[in-house]
C-alpha cells in the first residue's frame, strides 16, 4: 500500500489489517490463513476515488511476492 503512496494509518499484526488512506480514500487490507494453511490477502474500499487504485497496490503486492 505504501507504494502506492497510502499513508498507512492503522497496522495490526494480531488482526491481519492493514489500514491507509490515499486523496481521500481509505483502503484496508486483510490477510486471514484458511484452514488448508495457505493465505487469503484482500484490498476493500468503499470510497475510492480513483477507479484504479485497489488495482495498483494488488499488483503492487504481487510484485513484491515474485508474482
Amino acid at each position: 500500500m505504501h507504494d502506492e503512496g497510502l499513508v498507512i494509518t492503522v497496522q495490526d499484526p494480531a488482526s491481519g489489517n492493514v489500514v491507509g488512506t490515499f486523496e481521500g480514500s481509505t483502503v484496508t487490507a486483510s490477510v486471514r490463513q484458511q484452514a488448508d494453511g495457505s493465505v487469503v490477502v484482500q484490498f476493500n474500499s468503499v470510497d475510492a476515488r480513483d477507479p484504479t487504485l485497489l488495482n495498483r497496490i494488488s499488483r503492487s503486492y504481487d510484485r513484491r511476492m515474485g508474482r
